[in-house]
């Protein structure tokens, strides 16, 4: 148990690193924040909610991975941009992107059609 529960302070404790030093990690959660405030507005389906939480956690996993990925070349380069450091580093920001790009396409698909419903009726 004790192992459990100094497994989550370190989990917690990447969430802090993230939050507190990553712009990016700032950026996607209170896109987070605003997905949820305006999902809860819109009256959400179950299904809805379920499809935007999986994105949500997605992007803000991918970007806490980003981080580790970035921080792991950097300590095993000692800093130096080798190209295969900048390949690792530049992949694992791709990984963000595309998932990030994805959440736009699933943000269109559950607020449009309910936002043009609002607006017009």
């Amino acid at each position: 148990m004790k192992r459990l529960i100094k497994s989550f302070k370190y989990a917690l404790q990447g969430v802090r690193y993230n939050f507190l030093t990553q712009p990016n990690f700032k950026i996607h959660t209170l896109c987070a924040v605003l997905a949820i405030t305006l999902a809860y507005i819109l009256k959400f389906s179950k299904m809805e909610w379920a499809v935007l939480m999986i994105v949500i956690f997605l992007v803000i996993a991918f970007e806490a991975m980003n981080t580790a990925i970035e921080e792991a070349v950097n300590c095993a380069t000692k800093g130096e941009m080798t190209e295969t450091a900048k390949i690792a580093k530049d992949s694992a920001a791709a990984g963000v992107m595309i998932i990030a790009f994805l959440s736009l396409i699933i943000a269109v698909i559950l607020y449009l059609q309910k936002i043009i419903s609002l607006i017009w009726g």
